[in-house]
């Protein structure tokens, strides 16, 4: 199969009238195909309500050969389903990246832009569960998959915490790289997504109720073995992987995005309409299980309520932050009118009080003569010395509440 030709240029007016810009960094890990127009499947999500288009201007996909539809029908990829939604001037940008580690290479050296949206989907390719050409097909003899033979990947066992490093700083580059030369919102949304188990957790039933005992006789002898032995969990390693990148999405303030449950019953040697397939890349063995078009039409649609999900709640998240910073200024603004009623009326009172006060100094003045005004004046300044006393202790004990 010929090596990937270079991406083209495409250059789309907007419907608005304003240029908004898609890049798709496609991340392959082999040998890569042309591009060819990716007809329809059936059901594909109406563009009714431009919801994407609505919420972000610019897009990039970052991911394996999982995510670029390789081998199968580039075109139909959920990347560049979703970057349909976006009429776009800018390029499409194609790179040979297998893991997190030579993404972060790769965002060094392209031009990453300042994207608002960004999907990623990068482990599979450091995953044993990936490669099963040297399990299913290299030797007649079944004894040799006993022995775990050299052929067959699954041993290989998954370094979760290493790719969790590498992870981790592809999401943090990913979320903090700011193009200078691009005027684009801040409030950048990362989709982080996880991989569909390979095979169903009951394997037995999909062997040899599935097309591939008629298909794949020696494979669906393999597929029995695996289903009996403990190397069948290590075929679904993908469980442990969506672990640690739903985790790293977590730690990161970012969508993790499950796509597991989507394929159910549409799994490798799925009894009808399988979503994952091999695809052969030549040599001996080198051949891989990778989503068809129905399953990246799968993984669209997941991506996209999700998306419209995660949207939605960060709307209602807002309102409800809205309505409680209105409650919250209404509160202060009831608590202040309380506070300025209640000191009017303390006012008023003590106003009260002086008046009552004056009226019988001027009764004592009167009745009892100027020898007694001066007694008079010293009770009253005491009284009024143990009035501010009595509200300065008030005071206290309110603000100590």
């Amino acid at each position: 199969m010929p090596k990937p030709s270079a991406a083209s240029v495409a250059t789309m007016p907007s419907t608005s009238g304003k240029a908004v810009s898609m890049r798709i960094l496609m991340l392959l890990a082999s040998a890569g195909t042309t591009c060819a127009a990716a007809d329809k499947p059936k059901g594909q999500i109406p563009r009714y309500n431009t919801f994407l288009e609505d919420n972000w201007k610019s897009y990039t996909a970052i991911g394996d050969s999982f995510a670029a539809g390789f081998g199968m029908n580039t075109a139909a990829s959920y990347p560049n389903r979703i970057g349909e939604h976006f009429p776009a001037r800018g390029r499409n940008i194609v790179a040979e990246v297998a893991n997190a580690s030579s993404a972060m290479a790769q965002l060094e050296t392209l031009k990453f832009g300042s994207p608002e949206l960004v999907t990623i989907q990068i482990g599979m390719e450091s995953n044993p569960a990936l490669n099963l050409r040297g399990c299913f097909f290299t030797s007649p003899d079944l004894r040799r998959y006993r022995r775990y033979g050299p052929n067959c990947p699954y041993d290989n066992a998954f370094t979760a915490e290493m790719f969790r490093f590498e992870l981790e700083r592809l999401v943090q580059a990913v979320k903090d790289y700011r193009n200078p030369d691009v005027q684009y919102s801040n409030d950048r949304t990362i989709a982080l997504l996880g991989y569909p188990w390979l095979l169903e957790a009951d394997m037995k039933q999909e062997v040899f109720e599935g097309y591939c005992k008629s298909r794949f006789d020696e494979m669906a002898q393999v597929l029995e073995f695996f289903s009996n032995e403990e190397v069948g969990k290590k075929m679904n390693d993908v469980t442990e992987l969506n672990r640690v990148l739903e985790e790293v999405a977590v730690a990161k303030g970012v969508l993790f995005v499950d796509i597991n449950d989507s394929f159910h019953n549409h799994r490798f040697c799925a009894q009808k309409d399988p979503w994952l397939e091999f695809v052969y890349l030549g040599g001996d063995h080198d051949e891989l299980l990778l989503p068809n078009d129905e399953g990246h039409f799968t993984m669209y649609s997941t991506i996209y309520k999700q998306l419209w999900d995660h949207t939605d709640q960060k709307r209602k998240d807002r309102e409800q932050a809205e309505e409680d910073r209105k409650e919250a200024e209404e509160d202060r603004k009831e608590e202040e009118e309380d506070a300025r009623e209640k000191k009017e009326e303390e006012e008023e009172d003590a106003r009260e009080e002086e008046e009552e006060w004056k009226e019988e100094v001027e009764e004592w003045r009167e009745e009892e003569g100027e020898w007694l005004w001066d007694e008079r004046k010293r009770k009253m300044k005491e009284w009024r010395e143990r009035k501010k006393e009595e509200e300065k202790r008030k005071e206290e004990e309110e603000d100590s509440d």
